[in-house]
């Protein structure tokens, strides 16, 4: 994981100043004894891995890569169960393809003429059961293709050596195991379903894709559930099944059902742009079961609105808007109401909303929501860095407020409660954090369109009482 950035609590806001302070740089704080509320302070931001035939999904503009392989790959579930000179990749051994030394395990680096990990050394007796130093890394002789690990090829010479490959085109006859493949992921929705993670991302040229996994972390494609453009998944489950809202290319927002909580049906509009402060299109819906009710709270140009979802298990879904203010409109929040000097000011506009119930246990009634949602803003005043005076810092950051259908959300006044910065003054871009309560705590995941977002783009913070150790 790169290190230098830290997800904190409103107080970074002033750490910044100095980078430092409030944990801001170096590990993660912890608050024994503290239960978790979901206002943070959340742990060190994980990236997510999303793999599928086993490659992993990448973001970062990098073409498919992986090295030409003879034979069937053997299973593993980690690096503990492969070679001494392999990496359990997406479900398989093999040695793991790289892009720079950060791309490796400690003591290894990325070799330039194969792009593999390896370890370095000065003569063969840095390298043990790997008994050959060639060109400043370790390699193994060999006799035979059975000689080498996963992913390398026996040559001429006796020396087992990897053989990168965008295709089967350059393996000669042998195959291509591709170990990533160039696939965005975004708008990232969880569901915790029985013990098992689902998520579901926008993938452009796709449509929504699902995938799930044990642990949160890592996930493994299961196939695309809507197809067509579509973006902004939000799901939720409930006696009807498993709804999933989404956002179609033209503004307006859709609604399909899965009764058995797999198959869904035919898309349906669910809501578009009607009132003034939502502009021309609608965004971000997301879904929560609060009171006996699902709720919508949906993007506009001006902020953030709230609906109530009716009929869902029957063949007509609507969306009632529910009038929040005294101007008689659905917004529940505005850009200003948002605004939470001197830690978070000069918003820009409310995106990614991501709702839940604060009583999970509530069944009827107005019910207590809480909204997530990302935004950038400024720190208080100027900065002073290297002596110089600095223009206020521009965060991107996540905010929450709380409200019951029928009237305004306030925020928390210890907003921003995450934010995403990897330097003094760098500009990260909007988070749109879909948050989940979990029995070992709240975790929010969130899109980091930079380079530190891993290799996917996606990202996961745990809140304070997890059991991570």
């Amino acid at each position: 994981m790169a290190t230098g950035h830290r997800v904190t609590r409103g107080c970074g806001f002033l750490a910044l100043a100095g980078a430092l302070g409030c944990g801001l740089l170096g590990a993660p704080e912890r608050a024994s004894g503290r239960p978790d509320d979901g206002l943070g302070p959340f742990l060190e931001l994980t990236p997510v891995e999303l793999c599928e035939d086993g490659a992993r999904w990448t973001s970062d503009g990098r073409p498919a890569a992986g090295f030409c392989a003879q034979g069937s790959p053997r299973p593993c579930a980690g690096d503990g169960a492969c070679g001494v000179d392999e990496r359990c990749v997406c479900g398989r051994c093999t040695v793991a393809r790289c892009g720079a030394d950060g791309d490796c395990r400690a003591g290894e680096l990325c070799d330039g003429d194969t792009r593999r990990c390896a370890r370095p050394c000065v003569s063969a007796g840095d390298c043990g059961a790997l008994n050959r130093c060639q060109g400043g890394v370790c390699v193994r002789s060999c006799g035979s293709p059975g000689q080498c690990s996963r992913g390398e090829l026996c040559t001429s010479e006796g020396l087992c050596v990897a053989l990168p490959c965008e295709d089967d085109g350059a393996c000669g006859g042998d195959r291509c195991e591709l170990q990533r493949v160039p696939r965005p992921a975004r708008d990232p929705s969880v569901l915790l379903d029985r013990g098992r993670w689902r998520l579901f991302v926008a993938s452009p040229g796709r449509g929504v894709v699902e995938a799930s996994g044990s642990d949160g972390v890592r996930f493994r494609v299961e196939g695309t559930r809507l197809e067509g453009a579509l973006d902004g998944p939000s799901v939720v489950s409930g006696p009807f099944g498993l709804a999933l809202a989404a956002r179609r290319d033209d503004g307006v927002l859709v609604l399909s059902v899965a009764p058995d909580g797999q198959r869904f049906g035919p898309v349906t509009e669910l809501l578009r742009a009607q009132e003034a402060w939502e502009g021309s299109a609608l965004r971000a819906p997301s879904l929560a079961l609060a009171g006996g009710a699902v709720w919508l709270l949906y993007e506009g140009s001006g902020g953030l609105g709230l609906a109530r979802l009716e009929g869902l298990g029957t063949a007509t879904v609507t969306a009632q808007r529910m009038p929040s203010g005294p101007d008689g409109t659905a917004r529940v929040l505005s850009v200003t109401e948002a605004e939470a000097p001197p830690f978070w000011r000069a918003l820009g506009p409310l995106e990614g909303p991501s709702v839940v119930a604060e009583d999970p246990g509530e069944v009827s009634g107005t019910p207590l929501l809480r909204v997530y949602f990302s935004a950038l803003g400024a720190a208080t005043g100027a900065s002073v860095v290297d002596r110089v005076l600095r223009d206020p810092l521009r965060v991107a950051a996540v905010g929450v407020a709380s409200g019951r259908p029928g009237g305004r959300f306030r925020v928390s006044p210890v907003n921003p409660v995450l934010s995403r910065v990897v330097g003094v003054g760098e500009l990260r871009g909007a988070l749109e954090p879909s948050v989940v309560r979990a029995p070992d705590g709240w975790r929010v995941y969130l899109r980091d369109r930079g380079p530190e977002g891993g290799s996917t783009g996606l990202l996961v913070a745990r809140g304070r009482g997890s059991d991570e150790p």
